[in-house]
């Protein structure tokens, strides 16, 4: 992830430059959680947890977010997964799971 929101993607063998980049995060990508081989989860500063596909490159869809009753948003900082897949948490600044 980048402080500017696309997802930088890299071939095996060739650190050197990106291959592909993936778009449409609004802000900084902070976590990311790799699903499968086809699907990551990625932690936004502007507090949204999002299911993102690889190959085709594409968000798709918001999962969550993170924000208080005045909808200010808060970064997404640490995404873990239990173990079956089924469930996600995130924590951020606001102090909630």
């Amino acid at each position: 992830g980048t402080n500017e929101g696309p997802l930088f993607i890299f071939k095996w063998d060739w650190f050197g430059d990106c291959c592909d980049r993936l778009v449409g995060h609004s802000s900084s990508v902070d976590a990311l959680y790799k699903l499968d081989e086809d699907i990551l989860l990625t932690g936004s500063g502007d507090g949204k947890l999002r299911g993102v596909s690889i190959y085709p490159n594409k968000i798709v869809k918001t999962i969550g977010e993170h924000s208080d009753d005045n909808s200010v948003m808060f970064p997404i900082t640490k995404i873990g997964v239990s173990h079956c897949g089924n469930i996600a948490a995130t924590c951020s600044h606001d102090e909630s799971i």
